[in-house]
């Protein structure tokens, strides 16, 4: 008996609205039933009657150029960016459900992108345009090229074939011919034929040209063929050819189509001006009509004899609906136009006749067909049966949309509804539409826009009526939120029976101005009066949703504030507040009524009681509407919950049994059924690939239906009564044929049996069949398995059942237990197939072959296995039975006869039946070992019994192991460790040696364990391995790797390993130095003395102290600081000669640094930061980082205080270390107040003399302070605003003596109310560091100021800058200049982050940073970008936007006392 299944809601995708056209180029086949787009980078094939895709053909990464399809729909024609052509054969299903593209040519056609594509009426050939001019005809089934057209280099924008017609040909033609000629009239007849296919092409800049196929000639066409004048003057978009007329006609972007006609064996065109840029024209009713469209969006006739036009004059549509290609098919009197808002419009063609009864014919599309939706932001079923949704898309238009199947029209015409048509545009808003709501009729449709503006529509398809009924102003903001009451009234009255004609009672709307209204819609009689309405400020933040309570009583409120509010409609007041959620709430609903009671985590509740509220939160809360508390809460989504709607619950009896469940929409792309009573996610579903902004259910069906930004809408069907009924009687059949295979197993019909296992797929089952089978006591004669019946089952298997068979024996072949049974089963499948049977299985899909192959591999090795083992048990055997020979004759003769009766009495035992048999030979033996002990008691007696006995254990053991091996008796050793090399063998492993790899600027961290403790390096790949003992990382990689030579990164110490001993070589040392650069006082003394000049490993010249610096990701910002530090010769010279081993660890990694920097024997030209940008990253908490851009100078204020501090500095006492003797200085501050004060105006009584006005005063005392400063901020003047007189924005230069005149003491700066000087004090630092601020920060914006500062390297003069100096405290007295010469420029460099962008203020600009330095050596500049460093004259410095500078005091000869204070840093120098 099947056991009842539990309920399982599931939901499938039953329809799909998708997009099938966002731009590019479109095509019809000469039935109209296929169009081919472009959509991204895929091809799209759609069935133009019923909108059915039927093929999705994909990209190769690069967007379509242009595509085409065949006349005769036989091939596809695509062409992409990337430069290749993609030739499809297509080929329709019988019953034209679907189209198999079929790639039959991939190539690459020219050397730029095709532009253009045309192919002629019989569908053999097709021409290429490109968009270097060139032009090539290609033959579609045999894929080469017939032609090469060659002209200019401008673009191709225009192809057409043609044949010209029979009674239009040419009088050349008609000469005869020459006598004596070779040529009959056969051949004459026969070139006349093939001499009438051409091929017309337009160029970017209005030339057409008609090519001759057979000639292969080229002809220019002219308006004025004596002035040679062209035809157009832009680009030639579209030219037509008609047989009856023999007439050409062209369009291009001047505005004006052309009308070619044959005269006088030369073409001659008539340009008519069309006041609208042309991109299509065309010729119809066999010639006598032209047609033009463009960006007017208007589709227009004209009478090709008078030129005049034939439809109504219109006025131009928007810019949206301009239209941008038009294909026609004139024996289907159709013209297909495309749009720029990606609409496919379709016009048909009219007659003559209704014309001329008509006069004058307004062409209006009769058909619409959306390529996309864009962003779906609302959707709402509309009418009474729910046959059309309406689609609030991200535009200004509301798209009504059939969603009734094909399947169920009756007409069949191509003009039917059918599922996805567009049937209708609400077009009144002037913005974007946000939200939409429909009443209980369906019949009336409330929207919200960003126009700020709420519309009421009024929807009437039985009279094609779909007109605005009212709009509601109010709102200062966009409306993101309408609701309509959807209280239906009593069947009996007048508003039931005439919906049309009864307006909801009134549409509540909520925006971003915070505020909602209700406004009372007028009826019909009353539309022109005011309506009344109420308005409240209902939140804090904007409003996101609102719902109508079925009653219509209450609405709801919800905002991004957090809340949800509850309000009364009548008198809009606040009835409670709903408080829980963490972020804003984007959606709110009612319970519907009827809802049965509601199991929350407090108790229960009725169910018309209760709101749903989704939020930002990721959460779903159940509230109730009596005390405004939350009954449950739901999680599950990944992301914002943006809708929520109530799934149909039944109003009859059914409705207790009937689960309570809503949907919900996110924006993790996912749709979510929840049980409301469990509080649990009944199921998941998953079609969308971006946000679900939102969600609508079916009324009566419960079909839910999704939609989001990725221009989906997914409509799903509700299958849980499928579902469960399919199961239920799934489990019933399993039941059924589970106690039919026993009974086929209890039965013996093993053949029966076979096959019913292996259909229901029970391996356990199946073995045990198997395994009767191979191990029954009576084999039948002749049979592979043992019994003939299962013989003949497994040689009648089909591919997939052996399929299944072999994956079972795969698994039992992997046991040593299951696998004779195995094996005996997989030699009757190779005896009973052909050898090849078993790779050429059908099994569906790659994924299938691959799992066969596995399958077969996984056979293979275990079945090798196997057979290696039994081989070794054989071998084994053998040595056992030897051993035991062996071991017989060390009996010693006295014994013989014991054990002769021993064997004797054993094998009088063995006849013996129901006793068991006698012990082991093991057994024996030990018996006899200890029998010999008493009577021998000689030392070789002990010795044997010994032996005898560790033989008889060791063969016991093998016995019982079946994987023995004497290898594993073997104990492994370690091997011994070395103090000291071999004799002989000091150089063993240096020459693996490998110093290309070697690069010891990153962080000393272990490979496997990232400890730094005791680290090594290994000398051949350049890993770093913790320890060298026998179980250290770095052993087991000198084991495995057979790398030996590895050195200690603290002590400088080489070791092989895994010996151990150390390698104490002379040829190790320029390693050594690398690793650890160390120098002498004389060597430091040189550097800014004498060029040098040094050689890489490579053999790349560099200067020491000039190398690059490598940028990881975003660290130039500190690259340049460390550059420019390096070239402070004091600060420099300190960190080369100190030793630091006990300093902070941003201290040691500072000196290594610049240690690499100035080294002259280095294997590389640049040096990486790595080290002691992790030691920055650290210690700034990531404030420093190595993956994000900061500033130069922020980092150099953190970097000086933190080496201050580091060097025992004191936070206090001024001078205390080397960084602050080297560049901190003093500054004097005076501070003035200034104050406003009131004051009166003058003596009059009247006028403005009497009124008081505001005075500023200036304190009379000023406040003076001295500042300590590391650096000098210098500000620059504003860049100008506006351009200059040659109308151009010129960058403003200003000098760097300009920007120091801010510390004269006489210029100041007013800030908070102050008024500010400064002047710099006696004695100025050693170096001056000075800060050209170019960057403001605010709120909103981060600007830069590009002025260029003009500066001279030589002689600052910073004297007048400078406080006088009192003769009482300086000896002597400074009264001379105080010159300073730059050192390091840091300059700043913005490169544009996307090179498409033509304005600078329009694209993003990135920083990046690069220093000047002057070598001092050569007096000569470098500069050093990231790896480059290149020289640069001193005259271009002030070039670059300068942002940091160095500047070095001048001296005379200096005191010895002085320079010894600052190379060595011992000691304080005094002013």
């Amino acid at each position: 008996m099947a056991t009842r299944q539990a309920t399982k809601t599931t939901f499938e995708v039953s329809n799909v609205i998708q997009p099938i056209f966002t731009g590019g180029s479109v095509a019809l086949e000469n039935g109209a039933r296929i169009l081919a787009s472009t959509l991204g980078e895929a091809a799209i094939l759609t069935e133009l009657s019923t909108g059915r895709r039927l093929a999705e053909i994909e990209g190769d990464g690069e967007p379509i150029s242009t595509l085409t399809i065949t006349p005769s729909a036989s091939h596809l024609i695509v062409c992409s960016r990337s430069l290749t052509m993609r030739i499809y054969s297509l080929k329709a299903s019988p019953d034209f459900d679907s189209v198999e593209p079929t790639l039959v040519r991939t190539s690459k056609p020219h050397a730029t992108p095709v532009v253009v594509l045309a192919v002629d009426k019989t569908s053999t050939l097709f021409a290429t345009g490109a968009a270097d001019g060139a032009i090539k005809i290609w033959d579609i089934v045999g894929g080469y090229v017939t032609h090469t057209v060659s002209g200019p280099s401008v673009l191709v924008s225009a192809l057409h074939f043609f044949e010209i017609a029979a009674t239009a040909e040419n009088p050349a033609s008609e000469r005869k011919p020459r006598r004596g000629s070779r040529k009959g009239q056969d051949d004459l007849s026969q070139e006349d034929v093939v001499s009438k296919f051409r091929l017309a092409w337009g160029t970017q800049d209005g030339k057409m040209r008609i090519f001759d196929l057979h000639k292969r000639t080229t002809v220019p066409v002219y308006t004025d063929a004596k002035r040679r004048k062209e035809a157009h003057e832009s680009n030639i978009q579209s030219i037509d050819y008609s047989p009856d007329q023999h007439a050409l006609l062209s369009g291009s972007r001047d505005k004006t189509m052309t009308l070619w006609l044959w005269r006088d064996n030369a073409w001659h065109g008539t340009t008519m001006l069309r006041h609208e840029l042309v991109e299509s024209v065309g010729f119809l009713n066999e010639g006598k009509w032209m047609y033009s469209a463009g960006s007017s969006g208007l589709f227009r006739i004209w009478d090709t004899t008078t030129h005049h036009e034939i439809t109504a004059k219109q006025e131009a549509k928007s810019e949206a609906e301009s239209i941008l290609s038009a294909v026609s098919l004139t024996q289907k009197s159709v013209v297909l136009c495309a749009q720029s808002d990606f609409t496919l419009a379709m016009y048909r063609i009219p007659s003559a006749a209704e014309i001329a009864s008509n006069g004058t014919l307004l062409m209006e599309p009769f058909r619409r067909i959306s390529g996309t939706h864009d962003e779906i932001l609302d959707l709402a079923y509309v009418l009474p049966d729910q046959s059309v949704m309406a689609l609030a898309t991200n535009s200004e238009d509301i798209r009504l949309v059939s969603v009734v199947d094909t399947e169920t029209l009756a007409d069949g015409e191509e003009t039917g509804a059918y599922f996805g048509r567009d049937v209708a545009l609400l077009r009144g808003h002037e913005d974007i539409v946000m939200s939409l709501d429909v009443d209980w009729s369906g019949h009336w449709v409330a929207s919200g826009a960003k126009d700020n503006t709420a519309r009421l529509w009024r929807i009437d398809p039985a009279n094609n009526s779909y007109t605005c009924y009212a709009v509601f102003t109010g709102h200062l903001e966009s409306v993101g939120a309408v609701a309509l009451p959807k209280v239906a009234p009593p069947e009996d009255s007048e508003a039931f029976k005439c919906p049309l004609d009864h307006p909801p009672a009134f549409l509540v709307s909520g925006s971003q101005d915070r505020f909602v209204q209700k406004r009372d819609i007028p009826r019909q009689s009353q539309k022109d009066k005011v309506s009344s309405s109420l308005k409240r400020l209902a939140h804090d933040k904007d409003i996101n949703a609102l719902d109508v309570s079925p009653t219509g009583r209450l609405f709801a409120s919800a905002s991004q504030d957090k809340t949800v509010k509850i309000w009364d409609v009548e008198r809009l007041e606040v009835q409670g507040i709903l408080k829980g959620h963490k972020r804003g709430v984007w959606t709110v609903r009612f319970a519907p009524l009827h809802t049965p009671t509601i199991q929350g985590e407090q108790g229960s509740v009725s169910g018309k009681g209760v709101i749903l509220t989704g939020s930002g939160d990721k959460t779903i809360k159940l509230w109730n509407l009596s005390d405004y508390t939350c009954l449950r809460t739901f999680e599950g989504h990944s992301h914002n919950v943006l809708k929520i709607v109530w799934l149909h619950i039944p109003t009859d009896e059914a409705a207790t049994k009937k689960r309570i469940q809503f949907a919900s929409a996110g924006a993790d792309s996912l749709v979510k059924v929840w049980d409301a009573n469990l509080g649990e996610a009944e199921c998941t579903l998953d079609n969308h690939e971006d946000r679900l902004w939102t969600l609508a259910v079916h009324p009566k069906t419960n079909a839910l239906v999704s939609g989001g930004s990725d221009s989906k809408v997914t409509f799903w069907k509700d299958t849980t009564a499928e579902t469960q009924a399919a199961a239920s009687n799934a489990a019933l059949k399993l039941v059924e044929q589970e106690q039919e295979l026993e009974n086929y197993m209890h039965a013996g019909a093993y053949r029966d049996a076979i096959v019913l296992a292996l259909q229901l797929n029970h391996p356990g089952r199946l073995l045990s069949i198997f395994t009767s089978v191979v191990t029954t006591n009576t084999p039948e004669e002749g049979s592979l398995t043992g019994v003939k019946a299962v013989d003949t089952v497994l040689a009648k298997l089909s591919d997939e059942q052996i399929f299944l068979l072999l994956l079972r024996l795969r698994d039992w072949n992997t046991n040593a237990r299951t696998a004779p049974v195995a094996q005996r089963i997989l030699w009757t499948l190779v005896r009973s197939y052909p050898a090849g049977k078993f790779s050429t299985l059908s099994v569906k899909g790659a994924r299938g072959q691959k799992s066969l192959t596995e399958v077969l591999n996984a056979l293979r090795v275990y079945t090798e296995r196997h057979y290696k083992r039994m081989e070794e048990l054989v071998d084994e055997s053998y040595l056992v039975e030897y051993t035991l020979q062996e071991m017989d004759t060390l009996a010693p003769p006295a014994l013989e006869g014991v054990e002769q009766d021993g064997d004797a009495a054993s094998e009088a035992l063995e006849d013996l039946s129901g006793i068991d048999s006698p012990a082991s030979k093991r057994s024996r033996f030990d018996d006899y070992n200890k029998s010999l002990t008493p009577v021998s008691a000689n030392e070789n007696g002990d010795e044997q019994g010994k032996l005898g006995h560790e033989n008889g254990a060791a063969i016991a053991e093998e016995g019982e192991a079946d994987d023995f091996s004497e290898e594993d008796e073997v104990e492994e050793k370690a091997p011994i460790r070395q103090s000291a090399p071999t004799a002989g063998y000091d150089d063993l492993y240096l020459d693996t040696i490998h110093r290309n790899v070697l690069d010891f600027d990153f962080e000393k961290l272990c490979s496997v364990t990232l400890s730094n403790i005791n680290v090594y390096a290994c000398l051949i790949c350049g890993k770093y391995f913790q320890g060298r003992g026998p179980k250290s990382h770095a052993y087991f990689h000198a084991l495995e790797e057979d790398h030996h030579v590895f050195i200690n990164m603290g002590t400088q110490k080489v070791y092989v390993l895994p010996e151990g001993y150390e390698v104490k070589s002379k040829s190790l040392d320029d390693i050594k130095y690398v690793s650890d650069p160390r120098y002498t006082r004389q060597e430091v003394a040189e550097f800014d003395r004498k060029q040098r000049t040094s050689w890489t490993l490579a053999g790349k010249e560099y200067t020491p102290g000039f190398v690059g610096m490598n940028n990881i990701k975003e660290n130039d910002y500190l690259n340049v600081i460390v550059q420019a530090l390096s070239h402070v010769a004091p600060l420099r010279n300190y960190f080369l000669l100190e030793d630091f081993s006990s300093a902070p660890e941003l201290v040691k990694r500072t000196s290594i640094l610049f240690r690499k920097i100035w080294n002259p024997r280095a294997f590389k030209s640049h040096v990486s930061p790595h080290e002691l940008l992790q030691e920055i990253s650290l210690r700034s908490n990531k404030r420093f980082t190595l993956t994000a851009q900061s500033d130069p100078v922020e980092f150099l204020s953190w970097f000086l205080n933190h080496l201050h501090l580091g060097l025992g500095g004191s936070r206090t006492k001024p001078g205390s270390s080397m960084v602050q003797r080297i560049v901190q200085g003093k500054l004097k501050v005076e501070t003035q107040s200034i104050t406003a004060r009131a004051g009166g105006g003058g003596s009059g009584g009247g006028g403005d003399g009497g009124l008081d006005r505001v005075r500023f005063e200036e304190a009379t005392t000023a406040q003076v302070d001295t500042a300590r400063f590391l650096l000098l901020t210098l500000d620059l003047p504003p860049a100008p605003l506006f351009q200059d007189e040659q109308e151009r924005n010129i960058i403003p230069q200003v000098g760097l003596t300009t920007l120091l005149s801010k510390y004269n003491g006489v210029t100041s700066q007013e800030l908070n109310a102050q008024r500010k000087r400064y002047r710099l004090t006696h004695p100025l630092p050693p170096f001056l560091l000075l800060h050209i601020k170019r960057f403001s920060h605010n709120k909103f914006v981060s600007e830069r100021n590009p002025t260029i500062v003009t500066f001279d390297p030589r002689s600052l003069d910073m004297s007048p800058y400078v406080e006088p100096a009192d003769p009482a405290l300086h000896h002597p007295p400074p009264g001379g200049p105080i010159w300073y010469d730059l050192v390091a420029n840091v300059v700043h460099e913005a490169v544009r982050a996307k090179e498409d962008v033509a304005d600078s203020a329009v694209g993003e600009e990135r920083k990046t940073w690069k220093v000047q330095l002057r070598d001092k050596a050569t007096d000569e500049w470098v500069v050093a970008q990231d790896l480059f460093v290149d020289k640069i004259r001193s005259e271009l410095l002030y070039l670059g936007e300068s942002y940091l500078q160095v500047w070095e005091r001048r001296r005379g000869p200096p005191p010895p006392t002085m320079m010894t204070g600052l190379v060595v840093g011992k000691g304080k120098r005094r002013g």
